[in-house]
């Protein structure tokens, strides 16, 4: 493999070990595991649909996106459901329910917060969203007492916040990268969170708010999602196929490890992940597919392929999966970009090793700031961190990218 040269930031020379191996699977031809039945849509155009968040009991989902449009889905039923009419304009990106369940937080465009109240369902904006200017939020996750909400932008902006009696109480957050912070999820067993951004890796946030950043640097992430349950990994993508297993030490999170798997073999994009069940996630991939990742197993597995959704609907197969719940073990709800949900349920298996993705390159990342100076290098230059956004960014982000180089070029 060849060694990585170590980088030099603030005079410091770091150390880098990143132990490399190799692993081969049996690559065999891969199907669908689940059928899909039910094709729901909330309307006949394309809503712009951003995203999904569920409630900590699992009864209900909220739904996101373009418009400041906001929709409450009975998570069992989503014929159950209604557009949360309010005013506002921007595209709403991220949003969290409080451990409680009383209310959720709703972040987008322009610096965006608004709240739900889950008593009536009303939505308004936050106190105190100056703290946010016109910076574009992209992604919010409360800690687990639900002390503290973290809201992370472009730019690499992150912020913890707070709504309290007195006010607002918001705090820009210290040894942040330079990139978007496109993913933010916490543990609900403890204060701590990881952060998933375009390049500059993936990071911790501990219990008294200190970032570090575990390794990952260069790869395009764009999700991360932490366990409900008693379970100390977490489980991240990038969009160039990669899948993370971040393995969190909650009493030293600063030396949490990293694996990174990749997947070559698979068609298409990464774009997001879900919990399905204990130790199992759902990965949902552009064009409209989803591979089950086993963190038990280190092994991913085909669940929907993109020919089985054009058959049974291509107007559904159309649009991009912006999150899945599930119903039960092996069965749940997708929903699209465009506003549908189609349900899932599994087929009957026949042989148990069928299908199993070929997973090539396992790289394990040792210790808590490797790789940060790369990480600070790229983080303060403005023109490099422009140019590897462009090269390596999901589709958004170099659009963002390309958006900003104009406005500056005028």
């Amino acid at each position: 493999m060849g060694s990585r040269p170590s980088i030099m930031g603030r005079s410091v020379a770091v150390a880098i070990l990143v132990p490399l191996i190799l692993v081969t699977a049996q690559n065999v031809g891969s199907e669908s595991a689940v059928n899909l039945s039910s094709a729901i849509y909330l309307d006949e155009v394309d809503l712009g649909i951003e995203g999904i968040m569920s409630s900590p009991m699992g009864e209900l989902v909220i739904g996101y996106g373009a418009e400041s449009s906001i929709f409450a889905i009975d998570a069992s039923n989503p014929l159950n459901n209604s557009k949360l009419d309010w005013g506002g304009k921007e595209t709403f990106q991220d949003g969290d329910f409080h451990p409680g369940g009383r209310s959720a937080l709703v972040v987008g465009d322009d610096g965006a917060v608004v709240r739900i109240s889950m008593s009536n369902f009303s939505v308004s904006r936050v106190d105190g969203g100056f703290y946010f200017g016109q910076t574009e939020l992209l992604s919010i996750s409360w800690n687990g007492d639900g002390s503290w909400s973290y809201i992370g932008g472009e730019s690499g902006l992150i912020w913890r916040a707070r709504w309290i009696e007195e006010g607002a109480e918001v705090h820009q957050m210290e040894g942040r990268g330079g990139s978007d912070v496109n993913s933010i999820d916490c543990f609900a067993q403890w204060n701590i969170c990881l952060v998933a951004t375009s390049f500059d890796g993936i990071g911790v946030i501990t219990s008294d708010h200190e970032m570090h950043w575990l390794g990952g640097v260069g790869y395009p992430w764009v999700g991360v999602a932490c366990p409900s349950i008693n379970d100390d990994t977490c489980v991240a993508v990038s969009s160039d196929k990669n899948v993370a297993l971040i393995e969190v030490n909650p009493y030293n999170p600063s030396v949490s490890e990293i694996g990174i798997v990749s997947l070559p073999d698979l068609e298409g994009q990464l774009n997001g992940l879900s919990f399905q069940s204990e130790g199992r996630s759902l990965i949902s991939m552009t064009p409209f597919s989803m591979i089950e990742h086993s963190i038990s197993l280190g092994n991913s597995y085909p669940w929907l392929e993109n020919s089985d959704a054009i058959e049974f609907d291509s107007q559904m197969a159309n649009g991009r999966i912006i999150g899945t719940w599930p119903t039960s073990e092996n069965s749940g709800w997708a929903m699209t970009s465009f506003g549908g949900f189609v349900h899932f349920s599994p087929k009957e298996v026949t042989n148990d090793s069928e299908g199993i993705l070929g997973i090539w390159v396992i790289i394990v990342v040792i210790g808590g700031a490797i790789l940060l100076s790369l990480s600070a290098v790229a983080s303060s230059s403005t023109k490099l961190s422009s140019w590897i956004t462009k090269k390596i960014g999901n589709e958004e982000e170099k659009k963002r990218e390309t958006r900003k180089s104009r406005k500056k070029s005028k």
